[in-house]
């Protein structure tokens, strides 16, 4: 029987902790890795290995999860649009590569934080080629992980978790590359512990960044759509909550969003809408819905509050 692949969790926080928890359950031999002292101690207190040296994880580890945030940043797009940080993940990979300098085995890097379309060739690769490391396959592997609020609903159905995402992407430099491979493996095995069949889809670096942002938003358009009816509905005396539950009614529209009045917050859909309008807007092309969708968040957000 072919031995687990080794895995690195690198940046612990709860998406990093959620997937390498996850990992070990299937039966994957994981490292944590993260900056913080109290995150690495956590995490060996509850039986884990889990280090504060990069380095270590790296050569311990055949495949390296990057899990590090993208915050905001205060730059802007043409339009004002505040874009994605990238430093965390362009720090992460620089020391992930200043590893590999000391490794000659084959190392998948995998993307997991949330990216804009271009970062693997803009940042990725450019970090990668100055260290002048070949022994690496990068993959960009987004992740759909939802909480839910109960401030919206207690159906646990919208719980997105490590063994129940609706669809696992893998984003690779080319089609049948053998880092897909390898990822797609450790999911088929994801999947035989699950006893799931949660499909898999290969796409390149640039589609998988992609879905994950357009999901997001497709998500932020829904609740946007319904708070943009929120005062129409208010001023010709009709109940916005009762009439969108029934509208939700309808399997082709659901539920999600027809639970409206605040804005939407929570740590992603603010972030990767106003990122992913900044990326396409230095683009030259800002799509109006977006836009929209933005304007009456912030219009919600000031006069009704936040739903977190």
């Amino acid at each position: 029987m072919k031995e687990m692949e080794k895995i690195s969790i690198i940046g612990s926080g709860v998406v990093g902790t959620i997937m390498g928890e996850g990992f070990s359950k299937v039966g994957f031999p994981v490292v944590f890795h993260d900056i913080d002292e109290r995150k690495v101690n956590a995490l060996i207190e509850k039986g884990y290995r889990a280090t504060l040296n990069l380095e270590e994880a790296v050569l311990n580890s055949d495949i390296s999860f990057i899990c590090v945030p993208t915050p905001l940043s205060e730059k802007r797009s043409p339009h004002g649009y505040r874009k994605m940080d990238l430093s965390f993940v362009e720090k992460a990979v620089r020391e992930v590569a200043k590893a590999l300098t000391k490794k000659r085995e084959l190392h998948v890097i995998v993307i997991k934080s949330t990216v804009l379309p271009t970062t693997v060739e803009e940042v990725v690769i450019p970090i990668l080629n100055e260290y002048k490391i070949t022994n690496a396959e990068v993959c960009v592997n987004p992740e759909f992980l939802t909480e839910i609020a109960r401030t919206w609903t207690n159906d646990e159905q919208f719980i997105k978790g490590f063994f129940n995402e609706d669809r696992y992407v893998i984003g690779e430099a080319h089609p049948n590359s053998k880092g897909g491979d390898i990822l797609e493996n450790i999911y088929k095995k994801v999947n035989e512990y699950s006893k799931k069949n949660t499909p898999i889809e290969r796409v390149s670096w640039r589609e998988a960044a992609w879905i994950k942002l357009v999901a997001n938003c497709a998500l932020a358009s829904r609740i946007s759509y319904f708070n943009n009816l929120f005062e129409a509905a208010l001023k010709l005396n009709i109940d916005p909550h009762k009439t969108a539950k029934i509208v939700g009614m309808d399997k082709r529209i659901g539920p999600y969003g027809t639970i409206h009045g605040k804005a939407f917050g929570g740590k992603c859909l603010p972030k990767d809408l106003e990122a992913f309008l900044a990326f396409l807007d230095e683009k030259a092309y800002v799509p109006e819905m977006l836009d929209a969708t933005l304007k009456v968040n912030n219009y919600m957000k000031e006069k009704y509050g936040v739903r977190e």
